[in-house]
């Protein structure tokens, strides 16, 4: 409790968090991260089920951020997720509707634990890019 306390009043953007774009997955031949994401999987802060001396809990929700690989400043789109149960792995998986509607482009992501003394911030973000429709197929051969 003390631990997450001092972390995030420090502002450290170390975090138990690590983001994972899924779904498809392409090869990093192909680009890094995935293209054309679904689904944002993590594994929960280790302070999920935290409650402090005060009551209240740690993390009070997650947020998922995403930047333009450009930009650095701010988040471009920040969307609450609540706070979703992690599954046995302790491992929380949400499909967002906003990975769908961004436009085309060059993006990285991050997720935040957000709490009453501060947020911890997956870190280094997560490159992915949202692409029109897939590449032609090349060198057919018929015989």
């Amino acid at each position: 409790m003390q631990h997450l306390s001092r972390r995030l009043r420090m502002g450290s953007s170390t975090s138990a968090l690590v983001l994972c774009l899924l779904w498809p997955i392409v090869s990093a031949a192909q680009t890094s991260g995935a293209v054309n994401p679904g689904e944002v999987s993590f594994v929960a802060s280790a302070d999920h089920a935290t409650i402090q001396v005060d009551g209240q809990p740690a993390v009070t929700r997650y947020d998922f951020e995403i930047w333009l690989s450009s930009e650095a400043s701010k988040p471009t789109t920040v969307l609450s997720l609540g706070k979703p149960t992690p599954d046995a792995a302790n491992k929380i998986t949400v499909k967002p509707a906003v990975l769908i509607g961004l436009p085309l482009g060059d993006y990285k992501a991050t997720v935040a634990a957000v709490g009453p003394v501060g947020t911890g911030r997956s870190d280094p973000p997560f490159p992915f890019q949202r692409r029109d429709k897939p590449a032609a197929p090349m060198g057919l051969i018929l015989r």
